[in-house]
């Protein structure tokens, strides 16, 4: 009892923390204790046993009590002997001898992840890594994918300490640990998958930002979003399939790879337990009953066997209870209950099944378990046989890990390459599409619209067809529009040149008629009247001939001779030639520099004298009137401004000031208007006007500069 509160008081006070990376055996070594040595079962004595070891495979370390052991070019360990109950002067008379060896659980036997402490741990990975390790040049030892030859390291160039070479598609690195000892530590290359997968994943973080930020954009300025196109929605539909496609191809795989590996994982445990169930019948069929008595022996048996087999095996008794285990550290430290679980006790217990294999759980990790009945050759039912299934959860992981960074890798590149692909035929399929939408754009009446050329016969092609067969109808219908526009035309200046003829030759039938009867009675002032009828002919006549003139004005105006004309000098002109009534004021307001264009100076005469005229018409009888006329540069063009304070233009009649045979006057043709505008339009000018009835009227007119 005291020996056993010395070991657990040297444990918990010395050995925690950093130390639980380490398998820790602490013995008290009397002068007379015995140790018995398992699996050979031999008895040795404790001083004698750990001093062999020392003198043996000991390395000195810089602590005199701590030597180093060397157990096999891999396995490696440390053994303290610390000397206690020394008096004065003599030997000691008992040595504290504490084991420390990596707490490291090779792959494949058995909770391997468990039995490790994560936090203290600072083991590496080093699964993507194969190693060799060399005695005097000869291969003893090979770990890993990669297939060393047994004198690997003959054929180095250069065998200096770590150095590098490839060699069959992997690097390796060529490491010295000692004159006879050496070790080559092997990685394959990177292929071009593994060199595009930083690149992809950028990619992918990049896309990513882009869409975050296009949305948050959206959001933003929803009230302006515009409707995506034909053609995008079309790119974006390739690209979305193309996606979908990739996502179920993707996730189908991976289930597909669990439903494979988990399969064959149940087969190789149920092979595996098969097989442990075949070697135990060998040694404990013959056995009645099996109880703790004999767990010394059990363990013994089923840790050889699991060395054997690559797996940890327990059994329990015909109860479920807990008889022995290759493993009982994980029943020590609490991990597992020594109690079979309920559902596996069930169906082989009550259900009488011959094999169960399950899914188990300690804490988060998830593992396979395989549940057998063990008879003795009286086939009476005497233990449970347990394998738990570790060793390929692991190689899962890497499996499913390699697949998704090819997979990741090819499609996105597939992605990219949907996208390419899907902008490049958008732009060809829609370019008839386009050249449609383009031409419908530019479609006008009364100019020639130009035919599409589409030879394949699909929707498209019916759909340029009927664009074609729309142009043919256009143009027909321009045709007739323009000849029931000229027909229309003429027809209404037929009735306005008939009714304007009409006007002068009433009074002169009236006055002929009216001679006439002078004539028949003998009148006595007969040649008064004839005097006056003829003053009256003459005036209708001189109407007649300024109807005609007024109408072929109009009709074509003479060409323009253009030149370099000065708006000053004409506008000063036409306004002289209005100065002379005296109920009528003229302002004039003109820039300090000239101002230049390019026209016909008579015709431009004829736009101001036009607009003063009807200006000064517009201002009532009686009424002191007031021309107001404004000259501006501004930039490329100049601005005329016109101004009256007349009665103004009516809101109904505001639309029609510019058509020909249109006018506010008693008198008139209502021509002079639509010359302005004509000759205006002409130079290239544009003219408006503003007007509020009882106020006055601004016309205002802009034409093109010219340089001086």
């Amino acid at each position: 009892m005291e020996e056993t509160r010395c070991i657990d008081y040297v444990k918990s006070e010395y050995f925690s923390g950093y130390w639980s990376v380490y398998n820790i055996q602490v013995t008290l070594c009397f002068q007379d204790k015995a140790l018995q040595i398992r699996p050979s079962n031999y008895i040795i004595g404790c001083r004698e046993y750990f001093t062999d070891i020392i003198n043996r495979l000991g390395e000195p370390t810089s602590s005199p009590s701590l030597f180093f052991i060397r157990e096999s070019y891999d396995a490696s360990s440390y053994i303290a002997k610390i000397p206690m109950l020394a008096n004065e002067g003599k030997q000691p008379s008992a040595f504290l001898v504490i084991e420390l060896s990596p707490k490291y659980v090779p792959k494949g036997l058995g909770y391997p992840e468990l039995l490790m402490d994560k936090t203290n741990s600072t083991r590496t990975d080093i699964s993507d890594y194969s190693y060799a390790i060399f005695f005097k040049d000869e291969l003893v030892k090979n770990v890993g994918d990669y297939n060393f030859g047994v004198n690997e390291t003959r054929e180095i160039r250069t065998p200096e300490d770590l150095t590098f070479y490839d060699k069959n598609g992997y690097n390796h690195l060529h490491h010295i640990i000692n004159k006879d000892t050496c070790i080559v530590i092997s990685k394959q290359n990177e292929g071009l998958l593994d060199t595009l997968s930083p690149f992809t994943y950028q990619l992918i973080f990049h896309i990513l930002l882009l869409l975050i930020a296009f949305g948050i954009f959206n959001l933003g300025h929803s009230e302006h979003k515009r409707t995506l196109d034909f053609k995008t929605r079309l790119q974006l539909m390739v690209v979305i399939l193309v996606l979908f496609a990739s996502f179920s191809v993707g996730y189908t795989t991976l289930i597909n790879i669990r439903n494979l590996n988990d399969k064959k994982n149940r087969d190789m445990l149920s092979e595996k337990a098969h097989s442990v169930l075949i070697e135990l019948e060998h040694k404990l069929a013959s056995m009645d009953i099996l109880d703790k008595s004999q767990k010394s022996y059990l363990e013994e048996l089923l840790t050889k066997f699991s060395l054997v087999f690559f797996s940890d095996i327990n059994l329990y008794d015909i109860n479920g209870r807990l008889l022995a285990s290759s493993r009982p550290q994980i029943f020590e430290e609490g991990l597992k209950s020594e109690l079979m679980g309920t559902l596996p006790y069930e169906q082989l217990a009550r259900n009488k099944r011959t094999l169960f294999i399950g899914d188990e759980k300690i804490g988060n990790y998830k593992y396979l378990s395989a549940y057998l009945p063990f008879r003795n050759e009286q086939n009476k039912l005497t233990a449970y046989i347990n394998l738990p299934y570790f060793a390929r959860e692991q190689e899962l992981r890497q499996e499913i890990s390699a697949f998704l960074v090819a997979f990741i890798n090819i499609y996105v590149l597939l992605t990219v390459l949907a996208v390419i692909i899907s902008i490049l035929a958008g732009n060809y399929l829609m370019r008839p599409l386009q050249i449609i939408r383009n031409r419908f754009s530019r479609l006008n009446l009364g100019q020639t619209n130009e035919k599409i050329s589409y030879s394949r016969k699909d929707e498209l092609g019916d759909l340029i067809n009927e664009y074609n067969l729309m142009v043919d109808k256009l143009a027909d219908s321009a045709v007739k529009l323009a000849q029931s526009e000229r027909e229309s035309a003429w027809r209404e200046m037929a009735r306005q040149v008939a009714h304007e003829i009409k006007n002068p030759l009433t009074p002169m039938k009236l006055s002929i008629q009216h001679l006439h009867k002078s004539w028949d009675e003998k009148a006595a002032d007969w040649e008064n009247k004839l005097e006056k009828t003829t003053q009256t002919l003459v005036e209708q006549i001189d109407s007649l001939a300024a109807i005609a003139t007024a109408f072929s004005d109009f009709a074509k105006l003479p060409s323009p001779s253009n030149s370099k004309a000065e708006l000053t000098v004409i506008i000063r002109k036409a306004i002289a030639l209005f100065n002379q009534d005296p109920d009528i004021n003229f302002s004039f307001t003109l820039p300090d520099q000239p101002c230049y264009v390019f026209a016909d100076e008579k015709q431009l005469s004829r736009v101001f004298i036009n607009l003063f005229n009807n200006a000064v018409q517009a201002i009532p009888q009686k009424s002191k009137g007031l021309v107001s006329v404004r000259l501006m540069s501004e930039g490329n063009k100049h601005r005329i401004e016109i101004s009256d304070n007349g009665t103004g233009i009516e809101e109904e009649r505001k639309s029609k000031i510019f058509s020909p045979n249109f006018t506010t006057k008693s008198g008139g043709m209502g021509l002079g208007l639509a010359m302005v505008k004509n000759i205006v339009d002409t130079i290239g000018g544009e003219i408006s006007f503003v007007s509020q009835e009882g106020a006055g009227t601004t016309f205002i007119i802009e034409l093109p500069a010219m340089a001086e």
